[in-house]
């Protein structure tokens, strides 16, 4: 088990020869991991929210993709994460990218030469009970956001994949990642048992910069009105706005027409494309729009 609240980082990105970062120094909390990523070994990383759990991921992946013939896989909650790793990693890595979710019509006979899978975690769960060939194939798999494994409604995806995988496949290396794994050492001692492979946890306290959080109650029946409200009191910063269901988003987009609030509205029922081109419009500094409502599309893991 790693887990030192305020490491000093020490390690250089060019001393990785696997694969080139695109900054000059791992951070506190990567420090200590990075060494580890190289190896064969289960990882179990717990991060904060923004400490840069991705750059483990890359790391072991690209340990794997160069040193055997073996593919890697990605597994996320959301398709709007898996199109966003898909255009990071097509820039980034060397290796075909291929992404297997609801909607990219890319079935595991369409994998191909493509060395890097990316999965929504429903699609990988039917692919591992459908097809499970192709998981001799992956040398390492990483699951992001794993404190799903605790929700109720994904929750059971989410284990049956990782039960599923382990018993199909004693050779593939899995790296767990999340932001608010609250037990994460026991999460850590099923993947060892699972697997029979050593397992690290690897645990930091350490965030990039320092905030303060404010919390507002709304009870149902006022809720659009004092959103609306705090969102006129924010004007002109960037805010995310995440409601419980289309309707309620609907409504508050309503009303911040009337105010005259530029917005953009982020939701399931709109193309792939659209959903880009709003988060593409929101990350513009000049676009005039600061203000995005969502539903659990862009709840997990999107970097905006």
């Amino acid at each position: 088990m790693i887990s030192e609240r305020n490491p000093v980082s020490k390690m250089k990105t060019s001393e990785f020869q696997y694969f080139k970062f695109p900054f000059n120094e791992f951070n506190a909390a990567q420090d200590k991991v990075i060494p580890l990523t190289m190896g064969n070994s289960n990882l179990v990383v717990s991060f904060p929210p923004g400490a840069g759990k991705t750059v483990i991921a890359e790391a072991c992946f690209s340990y794997t993709l160069r040193t055997t013939d073996k593919k890697v896989a990605y597994v996320c909650p959301l398709r709007a994460l898996a199109n966003q790793k898909m255009l990071d990693w097509e820039k980034s890595f060397g290796d075909g990218v291929c992404v297997i979710s609801g909607d990219s019509g890319n079935k595991i006979s369409d994998i191909g030469k493509n060395r890097i899978i990316i999965f929504t975690v429903e699609s990988f769960n039917i692919a591992v009970r459908k097809d499970k060939g192709f998981l001799k194939d992956l040398g390492c798999i990483c699951f992001d956001e794993a404190h799903l494994l605790g929700d109720e409604s994904r929750g059971g995806a989410y284990e049956a994949s990782i039960m599923g995988m382990a018993k199909a496949s004693q050779e593939c290396r899995l790296i767990l990642l999340s932001g608010t794994l609250n037990n994460a050492k026991q999460v850590a001692k099923w993947i060892k048992l699972l697997t029979n492979r050593e397992t690290n946890l690897c645990v930091s306290d350490w965030r990039p910069n320092t905030y303060s959080v404010e919390y507002h109650y709304v009870n149902r029946y006022d809720e659009i009105k004092k959103t609306v409200e705090l969102l006129k009191r924010y004007k002109n910063s960037k805010t995310i706005v995440f409601v419980h269901s289309k309707t309620v988003g609907k409504k508050i987009c309503d009303e911040l027409k009337k105010e005259r609030i530029r917005h953009v509205y982020h939701n399931a029922s709109l193309t792939e494309n659209k959903r880009k081109n709003i988060e593409a419009l929101f990350c513009d500094k000049y676009s005039m729009v600061d203000v995005i409502i969502a539903t659990s599309t862009l709840a997990a893991g999107i970097n905006l």
